[in-house]
C-alpha cells in the first residue's frame, strides 16, 4: 500500500497515522521514500504512526504528488472470503495527520495566506482488496479484477500526464501487443462502451499479474 500527500504549497515534513484492522492485517515493513523518519507499528491494537520533520529541505514542491512510504502487510488466512478491508486515516497515539509548511517573510509587502497551523490534507478511508489468485481480466490496469473506465484512464494517465505505471502492466496491454499504447485504452472503452470485442480475442480472458 503507496502513502501519497499533495500540498499546494511547497513542504518540508509530514506526519501520518492509519488504522487497520488487526484481525485481518499485519504490517510488516515499513520503506520510506524520503528522509528517515520515527515510525511505530503496534499490530496489536492495528495502527501505524510516520513522523518525518527533521529539516527544513523540500520533500515536496508546490502541487507535487509525493509518494511518502509503502506499506507491506500480511494478510490473515480466511480474509480472502470478506473480499476488502478499510483502512483509515485517524489519530494514532501521539500520531496523527499533517505536513510543515515554512513561511517567512520575504520582501513582498504581504504575507502569503498561510496559517501557522495547516493541515492541507484531503484524508478518506482506504480500501485494501483481497485478492484469492495472481491472476485478472485483460484490461485490468488498476488490478481491481474489472473492466470499466477507472482503467483506461490509469492507461492515459501514465502515457500522457506521467502518472504511476498502471498495477497490472500486463493486463494493461489490452490487446496483446507486447506494450501499452493508445490502442489499449482506445479499444478498452470500445469493448466496455459498444461491447465490441477485444484485439486478439480468442486469447485467454486472464492474464497473470506480477
Amino acid at each position: 500500500m503507496d502513502l501519497f500527500a499533495t500540498s499546494n504549497y511547497e513542504f518540508s515534513g509530514f506526519m501520518t497515522a492509519i488504522r487497520f484492522p488487526p484481525e485481518y492485517l499485519q504490517l510488516v515493513r515499513v520503506e520510506e521514500h524520503t528522509r528517515p523518519g520515527i515510525k511505530n507499528i503496534d499490530n496489536q491494537s492495528g495502527g501505524f504512526g510516520l513522523l518525518m520533520a527533521n529539516t527544513r529541505r523540500r520533500v515536496g514542491q508546490e502541487g507535487e504528488r509525493v509518494l511518502l512510504a509503502t506499506l507491506y502487510f500480511n494478510v490473515a488466512e480466511g480474509t480472502n472470503e470478506k473480499g476488502e478491508v478499510d483502512i483509515r486515516f485517524e489519530r494514532f497515539e501521539n500520531f496523527y495527520n499533517w505536513i510543515a509548511v515554512y513561511h517567512r517573510q520575504g520582501l513582498n509587502d504581504g504575507s502569503i495566506p498561510i496559517a501557522t497551523e495547516v493541515a492541507p490534507l484531503f484524508l478518506t478511508k482506504a480500501t485494501l482488496k483481497i485478492r484469492s489468485g495472481p491472476k485478472t481480466l485483460r484490461g485490468d490496469a488498476n488490478f481491481d479484477n474489472q473492466l470499466d473506465t477507472a482503467d483506461a484512464i490509469v492507461d492515459l494517465q501514465y502515457l500522457f500526464l506521467g502518472g504511476l505505471q498502471p498495477d497490472c502492466p500486463i493486463a494493461a496491454d489490452f490487446d496483446l501487443s507486447g506494450e501499452l499504447d493508445i490502442t489499449d485504452p482506445i479499444i478498452l472503452l470500445s469493448s466496455v462502451f459498444l461491447g465490441e470485442p477485444p484485439l486478439n480475442s480468442l486469447e485467454p480472458a486472464e492474464v497473470p499479474c506480477e
